[in-house]
């Protein structure tokens, strides 16, 4: 809030987009969700007089996703918040759109998909997340690539089409092994509730659920067929999964 006064005398909308943004992000850790709504507001007003730029489309990406914090947080205001976020993600989405930068236009469309999900409309939500994975592809961003490879593996489960739903399981589970090194550091391994609630969860509630995820899919697939070596080869892969989750749970 003092950095935020600051800026403002400063006439600095960079930096006082920045501070609001952040003020509200620790209001919201606090249950403070009112305040927290107020200082979105204020954010805004300071973002949209800066120039298209990448601080732009990732301030308000900042903003959108502290709106999609607050979703379930507050059940009566579910509906009004997530238009809210949807607004927010959509002027994240244009910004990035104006200046061609891939990887928020990535993380803007992988959100506004996320909503999609929310409220279940999982067709929409499908198509945008392809979207975002060929922007994320574009950005050589395999974080985004992993989360939203993930996104299209459920929505596609969701969907009943659970080969399809396997191979994007196994496509996010290999970008992931690229970013194991960073996860053990730490620099990936929270959820942005956890960030902002400052507890951290385990391995197996963040990344470890992927692998769990495909592992029950394909112990689906496994009783449902017929063939010995078939049924053999479907658990010799979960069998794989799971001892590259506990790998990975070890590094991390």
């Amino acid at each position: 809030r003092a950095a935020a006064r600051m800026a403002l005398q400063l006439q600095n909308p960079l930096l006082s987009g920045q501070s609001l943004a952040n003020a509200s992000l620790a209001s919201i850790a606090l249950g403070k969700l009112k305040e927290a709504e107020s200082l979105n507001e204020q954010a805004l007003l300071e973002i949209q007089k800066l120039e298209p730029s990448h601080d732009q489309a990732s301030l308000f990406a900042t903003i959108g996703q502290s709106y999609r914090m607050m979703v379930g947080k507050t059940p009566a205001g579910r509906e009004r918040l997530i238009s809210e976020a949807r607004r927010v993600f959509q002027l994240a989405r244009a910004s990035a759109e104006r200046i061609g930068d891939a990887a928020t236009l990535a993380d803007s469309l992988g959100s506004l998909a996320s909503l999609d999900e929310l409220q279940g409309l999982t067709e929409p939500a499908l198509l945008t997340t392809r979207r975002a994975i060929h922007h994320a592809r574009q950005a050589d961003a395999p974080d985004a690539i992993y989360r939203w490879e993930w996104q299209s593996a459920r929505l596609l489960k969701d969907q009943g089409e659970a080969e399809a739903a396997m191979a994007a399981y196994r496509r996010a589970i290999e970008t992931f092994q690229e970013l194991r090194l960073d996860f053990a550091r730490g620099f990936g391994n929270l959820a942005p509730e956890a960030v902002f609630d400052g507890a951290e969860e385990s391995f197996e509630e963040g990344p470890g659920a992927l692998f769990f995820e495909l592992a029950d899919l394909l112990l689906q697939k496994e009783s449902s067929l017929k063939v010995p070596a078939a049924k053999q080869e479907c658990l010799e892969e979960v069998l794989r999964t799971i001892e590259s989750l506990r790998s990975a749970e070890l590094e991390d």
